[in-house]
């Protein structure tokens, strides 16, 4: 029996060295999938976090006027200014010519008149006279 015991001893110490290397395998490759599930893990919650800050930022640009654009404005027109339909400068400019030219006529007749002829007591009412009805 003694011999027995021996041989299972020397076989036990022959497999502790396999099953040490066997622990040690197995220790290291739970090491290795623990750090890719931490790294997936902290991946997926940076994922999260920037998806989030580019939705809520797309979010607050949409919703910022834009005072690029005059449909952005939403103003009461108050002055009644917007109501008015403007004209195109040129046509402004053309109108403002003529304007001043019948002006500068307008001013050469009542110069002409005010020079030629005076008006007579007759043919104007006087202050004491009222028309006849």
């Amino acid at each position: 029996m003694s011999q027995e015991k021996v041989d299972r001893y020397k076989e036990s110490k022959s497999q502790r060295k396999q099953a040490a290397e066997k622990e040690r395998a197995r220790k290291k490759r739970n090491r290795i999938i623990g750090a890719v599930i931490a790294i997936a893990i902290a991946a997926a919650i940076v994922a999260a976090i920037s998806v989030t800050v580019v939705n809520q930022a797309r979010l607050r640009r949409e919703a910022a006027p834009d005072y690029m654009s005059a449909t952005s404005f939403v103003l009461s027109d108050r002055a009644g200014i917007l109501d008015e339909e403007t004209e195109p400068a040129a046509e402004t400019e053309a109108e403002t010519e003529a304007e001043t030219e019948a002006e500068a006529e307008g001013e050469t007749e009542t110069e002409t008149a005010a020079e030629g002829g005076t008006e007579s007591a007759d043919e104007t009412p006087g202050a004491d006279e009222t028309p006849a009805a």
